[in-house]
């Protein structure tokens, strides 16, 4: 066995933007040169170069029956092919990045705003490569059970869960916390971000990393805000700057 191909093998990983057909032949030649020759090693190995793990779920389940390798690698090149990985689904591990400040939507300090409470404090910091607080789960809105894979359309509703603590981006009139458990002001709009009246209430297209968007509280029909002071709230009327955010794929 080749010890420098099978750390390589461990470490490769799937870039959309590459193409399909040399990651599959440098796949493929790292699998020989390691002497990878067991079918559910070659499996493993080829889920663990996907860094989403709706797509990983995906073909972890159409995977699971088959017993020939070619077929394993016409599966993977089908589904990537007809799986865009730039869209945002519901199951997706993102960050939410504020566009005007370039920091995070982050729940950092983790403490409750007072003994015994379910709310505590969130915040937008972090200008360089997030981290673990910063990771969110898009995830069904409170009432609700959506398929997780499933792309969001605009003028969708969805729940935001902290990956660490398991709290909900949550507000209460014009304060925005993480909250220990779901309610119907959990439950949060994706609106595309314009300048044209209007414009928001199009649901045509589909949330895909970069695109700028607003998140709109259902409750109280505000929009998720923060300037340079790190802090967090409701307010402005959506078509501001400070309304402004884009999310990534935690990992890409």
């Amino acid at each position: 066995m080749n010890a420098s191909a099978l750390h390589n093998l461990r470490c490769i990983q799937y870039n959309p933007k590459e193409d399909m057909t040399d990651f599959i032949s440098k796949f493929l030649s790292l699998c020989r040169t390691a002497n990878i020759t067991s079918l559910e090693e070659q499996k493993t190995y080829l889920l663990n170069s996907l860094l989403d793990d709706n797509i990983r779920n995906i073909l972890a389940s159409k995977f699971r029956n088959v017993d020939d390798f070619d077929w394993v690698i016409r599966l993977f090149q089908g589904i990537m092919y007809e799986y865009p990985m730039h869209q945002i689904r519901y199951g997706s591990k993102i960050t939410i990045k504020h566009c005007s400040t370039g920091n995070f939507l982050s729940h950092g300090e983790q403490i409750p705003i007072e003994t015994d409470s379910q709310l505590s404090k969130v915040s937008c910091d972090g200008m360089s490569r997030p981290a673990a607080n910063e990771i969110w789960i898009v995830s069904s809105p409170y009432g609700e059970n959506k398929v997780p894979g499933d792309p969001i359309h605009y003028n969708s509703i969805i729940s935001l869960k902290h990956e660490t603590t398991g709290g909900s981006l949550h507000a209460t009139e014009n304060n925005v916390w993480s909250f220990m458990g779901r309610s119907e002001n959990s439950n949060w709009l994706v609106r595309r971000h314009t300048t044209e009246p209007g414009y928001h209430n199009d649901p045509n297209g589909v949330w895909a990393i970069g695109d700028i968007i607003i998140l709109e509280n259902v409750s109280n029909k505000l929009p998720l805000y923060s300037n340079d002071n790190h802090n967090v709230s409701l307010d402005g009327d959506g078509y501001e700057e400070n309304n402004k955010w884009y999310a990534e794929i935690a990992g890409q």
